[in-house]
């Protein structure tokens, strides 16, 4: 955190009796010392006494730096020591904040953490324990199933070496110590590796000046309407800032490398994470046309543990630059396109925990706006899988009507009742505004292509492409090159996004033929891209749409859920993979969920299994799914 001392901390570890003796006879001076922010991240080894050899990485406190932090935060074997000020009014929520973003980069494990209270000489030591154990509890409590927070409650000055407060934080730090291994930071975007062997070269002689605020002299182009002015920096002015760092092409190979910025051009270079101005009001207005529609999306952050990390809207920016054919208009808190007769708005909300997602058609268009819908969808399904994978999130259904009103606040409603409303009629009333709503005005889904209406879920099925990749090779939907362009994507989700990329670029006969290789290695997926898949949710007399809610609701015990799941698997009703894919949610709604439209494409076998399962975990719940 700011201020907090983290990179005084780090020079205390380093110092020995002899040294830390020095310092403690040195003329003390009233003056405080300025501070010298640490820029980016400042990575060093060093050997700390009595804990060993380490590998230390001060992260920057300073919002401006947190753009590229997430790219180092998922590390295994590692400690964080979380350092924060007991002097500062905001301590809880900063504190929060860094614990939500180690959470949000750490999907599949619960990270090691150590929570420390600086500025010990600053607070009487009574009251300030009791504020820090305070602190701590608090943390514990919420996080208990997310991180490894420590017990012991720390409370020092971090410029004293030879304090009982520094041997027990020690102490700790060489009893949780585990083997470092070697660190190698890859790029999402790129198809090759990009080894660094000098860490501290990269965060801070090339990130640290780079997210500065003051580094570039920031220009702004009016080539344009005033509400389309965009900021960009120049080569010659990336060349100055780093001449003496390495050479301008390797720098702009590897910021454009990490999504951190974008050129239309070669010359000019647009850095979200740079913007500073938030979006104004003028650029998203009513239109009085008689046939325009409006539809929307919400996706916000699934409870208080979880956020999206700092990268995540500026890296979003970048793939809507690189994606979109029109240019897009950015904010610092949004981001507008356009494509044919639809416009295009995603704005994050004022706390940061929620991304809005509005198309409309001026021209009544459904179907464009369906398409251009999902496009954004996907690319912040994908920016959350790369840079904050351990985020749970809730996707929703934003009002039509209210859109179309243009309010201030955005206004959504649950899956699960609009699966219910139309299950019982059609219409829906919106529960705080409350005017009524038809299903059918609020969704866009029978437009949109399967593959691209289900592309998150199939980017999680789709985990094995190697049997894909050979029968479509056989039966001539894939060229001789296409398996290798897709085998050298570095992560499974990658490979299954560009395997659904180039079938959906094939046509009908690709998409038959993919569907019927599915079939055969994998039913679930299959399901998923067959036309009737995204109808299930209507059958009135169906007690597992009838009921869903309730069910989400109330089946969130882990055990449940693997009971369920041991049961369907013993029976022969779902495989392995399946349930990885029901453990690989989120959430336990999630995992609720995908259990759940699974047992209904299984028939109804399946359904009496899931009822046994459930008389004997949870009695309550059997009845309802009968």
């Amino acid at each position: 955190m700011e201020k907090a001392g983290k990179s005084t901390l780090k020079i205390s570890f380093q110092r020995g009796t002899v040294p830390a003796l020095l310092q403690g006879l040195r003329k003390s001076s009233s003056a405080e010392e300025p501070h010298d922010p640490t820029p980016g991240v400042d990575v060093g080894t060093f050997h700390i006494p009595g804990v060993g050899e380490v590998s230390l990485w001060d992260f920057a406190g300073q919002a401006e730096y947190a753009v590229t932090h997430s790219m180092f935060m998922d590390a295994e074997n590692t400690i964080s020591i979380v350092l924060y000020n007991i002097m500062d009014d905001t301590q809880e929520q900063d504190v929060h904040r860094w614990l939500s973003f180690i959470k949000s980069s750490n999907p599949n494990r619960q990270p090691d953490v150590i929570l420390v209270a600086s500025h010990a000489d600053k607070v009487p030591p009574t009251s300030g324990q009791r504020q820090a154990a305070h602190l701590l509890q608090l943390m514990k409590a919420e996080f208990q199933d997310h991180l490894r927070i420590s017990d012991e409650v720390f409370l020092m000055n971090c410029k004293e070496t030879r304090t009982p407060e520094m041997d027990r934080l020690k102490k700790l730090l060489a009893k949780m110590k585990k083997a470092m291994l070697e660190i190698i930071f890859t790029c999402p975007s790129s198809s090759d590796p990009i080894i660094v062997l000098k860490p501290n070269w990269l965060c801070t002689d090339v990130f640290g000046p780079t997210m500065a605020p003051k580094t570039f002299s920031i220009h702004l182009r009016r080539s344009r309407p005033k509400s389309d002015d965009y900021m960009y920096v120049t080569r010659e002015e990336i060349q100055r800032v780093f001449q003496d760092v390495a050479d301008v092409d390797l720098l702009i190979t590897l910021l454009h490398e990490f999504q951190l910025c974008h050129s239309y051009d070669g010359q000019t270079f647009i850095f979200p994470g740079l913007l500073t101005q938030t979006m104004p009001g003028q650029v998203w207005q009513p239109t009085q046309e008689p046939k325009v529609v409006y539809f929307g999306k919400q996706v916000q952050c699934a409870d208080s543990t979880d956020m999206f990390s700092s990268g995540f809207f500026p890296r979003v920016q970048t793939r809507l630059m690189r994606e979109q054919e029109n240019r897009p208009l950015l904010w610092r808190d949004g981001a507008k396109c356009v494509d044919r007769n639809v416009e295009g708005l995603i704005k994050l909300s004022p706390d940061g925990r929620a991304a809005n997602i509005c198309v409309r058609s001026a021209q009544g268009d459904k179907a464009q706006c369906g398409k251009m819908l999902q496009q954004l969808e996907n690319i912040i399904a994908d920016v959350l899988d790369e840079c904050s994978p351990g985020t749970g999130t809730e996707e929703k259904v934003l009002s039509a009507r209210a859109l179309k009103e243009h309010r201030e606040e955005f206004y959504s409603y649950g899956k699960e009742e609009i699966s219910k409303a139309a299950a019982e009629g059609g219409t829906i009333v919106h529960p705080s505004l409350g005017f009524t709503e038809q299903v059918s005005d609020l969704l866009c889904r029978e437009h949109e292509d399967p593959l691209t209406r289900n592309r998150p879920e199939l980017v999680q099925a789709l985990r094995h492409v190697e049997p894909i990749l050979d029968r479509l090779l056989a039966c001539g939907i894939l060229g001789d090159d296409e398996p290798d362009r897709i085998r050298a994507k570095e992560t499974p989700q990658d490979k299954a996004r560009e395997l659904l990329d180039i079938v959906g670029r094939k046509g009908e006969r690709a998409r038959r033929e993919f569907t019927a290789v599915l079939e055969e290695v994998n039913p679930h997926a299959a399901a998923m891209v067959q036309d009737g898949a995204g109808a299930l949710l209507c059958e009135e007399d169906d007690p597992l749409i009838r009921n869903r809610p309730g069910l989400i609701r109330d089946l969130t015990s882990s055990y449940a859920v693997e009971t369920i799941l041991n049961h369907l698997l013993s029976r022969g009703h779902i495989s392995e993979e399946e349930c990885g894919i029901i453990r690989a949610k989120r959430t336990p709604h999630d995992k609720a969920r995908e259990l759940l439209d699974i047992v209904r494409r299984k028939g109804a076998a399946a359904r009496q299994v899931l009822r046994e399962a459930l008389e004997e975990v949870t009695p309550h719940l059997a009845e309802m799914v009968v």
